[in-house]
């Protein structure tokens, strides 16, 4: 999961990635008593599976350097595995599996080199496999099942979606039955090309050669199975490991057909170890159910009279809660009157239908205005919401309520921001911010306030002072993109904190301010034209309000 790439080697191959086999999911194609592990038992002669999984996998292949991530090369992979296994004489079976690379998706490296990536649908690497029976369980003298294995994988998959390779694992599959478990363990070697991701001795980045061992178990039945399984891939290069841990279950849908899913969590720094995977699928066959002892056929004892229904309502009187009262089944046999859901006998209002959380009563909103009464902080007077159902406040009848109000204790028109005329207005408060309609000028390049923007910051510093639901104010500052990209945020910085320390002097709380320079990261016009830039230049007053004061 830790790779380094320098180089690509193959055609139409992602530029910086080699040519590989990314997946590392192998399943049983037959499933004779697990999906993942070998169990030394082939599918017996003339049976039959045809299955199809939809798979996911997290994060399999992520790109660090010097011990630090830089991005996921292969962040979100699906793919669909489409296998095929038929018994043969009761000792030998034949599979093949097919992964189909439906969507893949990852960060864009390209400044790091690593490019090109196919996002899919591609083919991977298809898999035949064969095994043969050596030992038999169903044999008296034969205390396990084992089996000799070997899946050959085709290089003829996609090397743009890292689903292309050369390779083999012969294994050895060992297993044995208990009453109502079924134990396995597949050991195998993984036989690949040599692939160096990277030159750096200090880095575990080459595939090659690794044991693989796998662990599982199963339990028995005919209906719903449950199934663990434990996945480690011991590298003898300098891949690094991978183990993996997965669980699911198999529902038998009909007779041959039957639905599994599995999921799991991936441990290790091995390409292709996921953070965690999940796979759906549905599979078709013949296959042997797994062992269970049949019981012997059990005499039907005589049926016992039937249950007393005093009051006749389906629910029997030992199970009914009101056995007197006809009532409904799913009330435990008592009435609901409202059809509300619950029974009379708890409920507060049981003629009007209403919800469990208000103890069966509707809610009621006094006033109409939409805000319940409960919630209302003035349930007999109607109010817009955002104000918790109260009318807005307007201490100098102006008719400009006090939230937006510059000037909420003198008369003023509202087109002048409910001050009076002779006070223009350069800032209009809004509902996250306090809008100023001039520029705060700064000497060219410096952090200095140009004088002929004091009134306008007065005005703010009023306003700061006037409104004190207003909690706090992020003084934001921006420029335009010329110059270093650094240079301008530390501009922006100071310019921004040269408008606090003037806010402060003018007794607005340093507590209710803070400074922020974002330089040119948030431009709000183009930068290709003088109007733009100059747009661009601004300060800006970004508010926060209190919870039951705020707009």
């Amino acid at each position: 999961m830790a790779l380094v790439f320098l180089s690509a080697t193959a055609f139409a191959q992602p530029e910086g990635v080699p040519t590989f086999e990314l997946e590392l999911l192998k399943l049983n194609p037959g499933a004779v008593g697990s999906l993942l592990v070998g169990t030394g038992e082939p599918l017996p002669d003339g049976d039959y599976r045809f299955s199809l999984a939809v798979h996911y996998e997290n994060d399999p292949l992520l790109l660090f350097e010097n011990g630090k991530q830089l991005g996921a090369v292969v962040r979100h992979r699906a793919t669909t595995h489409l296998t095929a296994a038929y018994g043969l004489f009761g000792w030998l079976e034949v599979g093949a599996q097919l992964p189909v690379v439906l969507i893949q998706r990852g960060d864009d490296l390209t400044d790091l080199g690593v490019s090109g990536l196919s996002g899919g649908p591609a083919v991977g690497t298809p898999l035949l496999t064969v095994q043969g029976q050596l030992l038999s369980q169903a044999k008296k003298d034969h205390l396990v099942d084992l089996a000799l294995g070997l899946h050959m994988g085709l290089p003829i998959g996609s090397s743009a979606a890292l689903s292309r390779e050369l390779r083999a694992i012969p294994s050895l599959m060992v297993g044995r039955t208990g009453e109502s478990l079924r134990g396995a363990l597949e050991v195998g070697m993984l036989l690949r090309p040599r692939t160096v991701l990277t030159q750096d001795e200090n880095v575990q980045d080459e595939l090659g050669h690794a044991m693989r061992f796998t662990g599982g178990l199963s339990s028995l039945g005919p209906r719903l199975r449950g199934e663990l399984a434990l996945s480690t891939l011991v590298p003898l290069k300098r891949q690094g490991l991978s183990i993996e841990v997965l669980g699911g279950a198999r529902w038998p849908v009909k007779e041959a057909f039957e639905a599994f899913a599995l999921a799991g969590l991936g441990f290790g720094n091995a390409p292709g170890t996921p953070d965690f995977r999940i796979l759906l699928g549905m599979a078709y066959g013949r296959p042997r159910p797994a062992a269970v002892e049949v019981a012997p056929p059990v005499k039907e004892p005589e049926p016992p009279p039937p249950p007393k229904d005093t009051d006749g309502d389906g629910v029997v009187d030992g199970e009914d809660a009101c056995p007197a009262a006809t009532g409904k089944l799913g009330m435990k046999g008592c009435p609901d009157e409202d059809n509300d859901g619950i029974e009379d006998g708890g409920d507060m209002c049981p003629t009007e239908a209403g919800p469990a959380e208000r103890q069966g009563c509707p809610p009621k909103d006094s006033d109409g205005d939409g805000a319940l009464d409960e919630v209302d902080n003035c349930p007999t007077e109607p109010g817009p919401l955002d104000h918790s159902g109260c009318p807005p406040a307007d201490r100098d009848n102006d008719t400009v309520e006090d939230l937006s109000d510059n000037c909420p204790d003198e008369f003023g028109p509202p087109d002048n921001q409910g001050c009076p005329p002779e006070e223009k207005q350069l800032v209009v408060i809004q509902r996250d911010r306090i809008k100023i309609n001039d520029t705060v000028y700064f000497d060219f390049d410096k952090a200095t306030i140009q004088p002929r923007s004091f009134p306008l910051l007065d005005q703010v510093a009023k306003v700061i002072l006037e409104h004190p639901e207003i909690v706090s104010v992020s003084v934001e500052g921006h420029t335009d993109d010329s110059g270093p990209a650094e240079y301008n945020r530390g501009l922006s910085q100071r310019r921004s904190e040269a408008v606090r320390d003037y806010l402060i002097g003018k007794g607005v709380a340093p507590e209710r301010l803070e400074a922020k320079g974002y330089g040119e990261d948030r431009p709000i016009a183009s930068n290709a034209t003088t109007a733009g830039r100059a747009t661009n230049r601004r300060v800006e007053f970004i508010t926060r309000y209190s919870a039951s004061g705020g707009q």
